[in-house]
């Protein structure tokens, strides 16, 4: 059974992978990436669809050197021509900060044993603009020059550069037992989100108008990358009296969010 609703344009290419979560992929034909994830315990077959700065034109999953598990490979169609990639797992229970993480596209990692502001070695994403993950931290947007070179505003000796994609996630609208809340008017005011290993998040009831919510307190050290945050989290909502309830949940960072619970 098949989500008429993403896969109608059509389905190039069918690959499976089981870490950390078992996920059937499928390749569009529009380019896009769509996964459902199974949990066939829970009776869950939940599909959602990624797009990227260019065309997937087609996917594999292949075995992982260092394990048992499969990887997710693909062949995409850039700007600067076709890549063949390879989809991280993201966090993982051995995962301590976010330093070697991946949550960038078409991206690459550089390491130096001094810190610095100047980076090369990008030559595939020249003229774009990228997101830049320095020493586990978030630094400002930066335009590849066609040598394939960036400078960064803080001096770092490990980064991650690539493509940069907004994250949205909108669960089903707030339901209460034997109460009826369709089109009811109703104000949510907040949120609690349980979260595993997560840094930065953004919510609201509009893409266009989420908003962002704190993560750094005063007791974070400065010129540190925030920790991985694992616990539950209360979020603020000034969405005020709506009738469809919707909460969306948002990232615009090269960082993890793991929503666990609602």
């Amino acid at each position: 059974l098949y989500n008429e609703d993403i896969t109608t344009v059509g389905i190039n290419d069918v690959a499976y992978t089981s870490d950390p979560t078992p996920v059937l992929w499928l390749s569009l034909v529009d380019g896009t990436l769509c996964g459902a994830t199974l949990s066939i315990s829970d009776d869950v077959i939940a599909f959602h669809k990624h797009t990227t700065q260019g065309k997937i034109l087609s996917i594999t999953a292949l075995p992982n050197s260092t394990n048992n598990d499969m990887d997710l490979y693909a062949i995409v169609r850039r700007q600067n021509g076709i890549f063949l990639e390879v989809m991280s797992n993201g966090v993982n229970v051995e995962t301590k900060s976010t330093e070697d993480l991946f949550y960038s596209d078409s991206s690459l990692s550089f390491s130096s044993d001094v810190a610095k502001t100047h980076w090369s070695g990008l030559t595939h994403l020249k003229g774009q603009t990228v997101k830049v993950l320095a020493d586990g931290a978030v630094q400002p947007e930066v335009v590849v020059s066609e040598t394939g070179e960036i400078d960064i505003q803080y001096p770092a000796k490990k980064i991650v550069v690539g493509l940069g994609y907004d994250m949205y996630i909108q669960p089903t609208e707030i339901s209460v037992q034997e109460i009826v809340l369709e089109n009811k008017t109703k104000n949510i005011s907040s949120v609690s989100a349980r979260l595993y290993k997560s840094v930065g998040c953004w919510i609201g009831s509009e893409n266009d108008k989420l908003m962002e919510i704190p993560w750094r307190n005063t007791n974070d050290r400065m010129n540190v990358a925030l920790p991985l945050y694992t616990d539950l989290k209360k979020m603020l909502l000034t969405g005020g009296w709506r009738t469809d309830g919707a909460i969306i949940f948002g990232h615009k960072d090269p960082l993890p969010f793991w929503l666990l619970a609602i």
